[in-house]
């Protein structure tokens, strides 16, 4: 029987896609929906070299498992819907420094982008969320938008206040 292994915070910090990472403020908040896919390696990752503290959601609980045991201690691993922690946390007062919102691209992708009022209410200074290269989407009032290319069809639409 031959068993795949998570991989090590070592190899997630190697293989890490394109994110704008520069912006992430040292040592702030971060909140990670759709997280788990590839072990955070497209935004997680990132706010980790910050030295940020981060609840990662996602539904799927195994692969939280693993990411609990390479990222930080002190984060947050949450098995839930994004929707639903994500009005949680609104109704609860939450607020994060950055939020990203990471469901690639179909469905959850589609209603990431009509619910974009819901990932700029917890976020203090930035929001990324995945979009097609040729996506164009309403911009809350008070935020700036701009893209950072991801690939030739993806790119992270990021939101700063």
């Amino acid at each position: 029987m031959n068993t795949i292994t998570a991989p090590t915070y070592d190899q997630i910090n190697r293989q890490a896609c394109p994110y704008p990472g520069f912006l992430l403020p040292e040592g702030g908040t971060g909140l990670a929906l759709f997280s788990a896919g590839f072990h955070g390696w497209n935004d997680v990752i990132h706010m980790a070299r910050k030295n940020m503290t981060v609840t990662c959601v996602d539904t799927n609980a195994d692969k939280l498992w693993e990411m609990a045991q390479i990222y930080p201690q002190g984060w947050e691993f949450r098995v839930d819907d994004a929707w639903d922690f994500a009005e949680y946390a609104v109704l609860d007062g939450r607020e994060f420094d950055v939020v990203s919102v990471d469901p690639f691209f179909g469905d959850a992708a589609e209603r990431a982008w009509e619910t974009m009022y819901l990932w700029v209410t917890l976020a203090r200074k930035m929001v990324t969320l995945t979009v097609k290269t040729d996506t164009k989407l309403n911009i809350p009032s008070g935020w700036t938008a701009d893209y950072f290319p991801r690939s030739h069809r993806a790119a992270w639409l990021v939101l700063t206040r």
